[in-house]
């Protein structure tokens, strides 16, 4: 019961609520995840909880450690080890009561963990084929680089055999006219050594 008004015939507020409701609502949207709700009074007392209640005193070292009343609403973590839980709170100093929400953080941190592990399962051969396309595709291209320089190579073999060993006189010039190199068979035709027909020039 809250008085509104400051005169003696001023209205009160009359608040009352169902613990057996309040209990099955929050049992319903807290299954599966090993939660418990309570709500308190300011001094620590208990009022409902869908657990066992704690003491006064241990509802009082609760909320100290909680910041309470500095701060009216907040989480942390309490506990240690794999027994911590997370609690968030709600208080209100014009009741004043605040409502405590524990979930075990192992519970709370499964979901995320399951999505971890299913978003690895998925990227994982992803990362895998991506990678493995990416060496396919490297090797190929230096393959086909291999591939061209062996064929350039190649075609300077054949072009520089082509010039030695023709049976016709070949000359490589300049493009003023004047020889740069002549083959074995333009020195067998002509009498001119290779190094004396060098630099020469054709209209000469």
């Amino acid at each position: 019961v809250r008085s509104l008004g400051r005169a003696p015939s001023g209205i009160s507020l009359l608040v009352a609520l169902n613990p057996d409701y309040f209990v099955e609502h929050f049992t319903r949207r807290m299954e599966g995840l090993n939660a418990q709700v309570e709500l308190l009074r300011y001094d620590g007392s208990p009022l409902i909880a869908t657990r066992a209640p704690r003491s006064a005193d241990q509802g009082a070292r609760l909320l100290a450690s909680l910041g309470l009343p500095d701060r009216e609403f907040g989480e942390a973590q309490i506990g240690e080890g794999e027994h911590r839980t997370i609690t968030s709170f709600r208080a209100s100093s014009l009741y004043p009561l605040v409502v405590l929400t524990h979930i075990d953080r192992e519970a709370a941190m499964a979901p995320m963990r399951h999505e971890a592990a299913l978003l690895a399962a998925v990227l994982t051969p992803a990362l895998i084929l991506v990678t493995l396309f990416a060496l396919i595709y490297l090797r190929r291209h230096v393959q086909i680089e291999q591939q061209r320089e062996q064929a350039e190579r190649l075609k300077r073999i054949n072009a520089a055999s082509v010039f030695t060993n023709a049976r016709e006189g070949i000359v490589i010039a300049s493009p003023d006219g004047r020889f740069d190199e002549v083959n074995d068979a333009f020195t067998a035709i002509t009498a001119y050594p290779a190094g004396e027909a060098a630099g020469q020039s054709m209209s000469g």
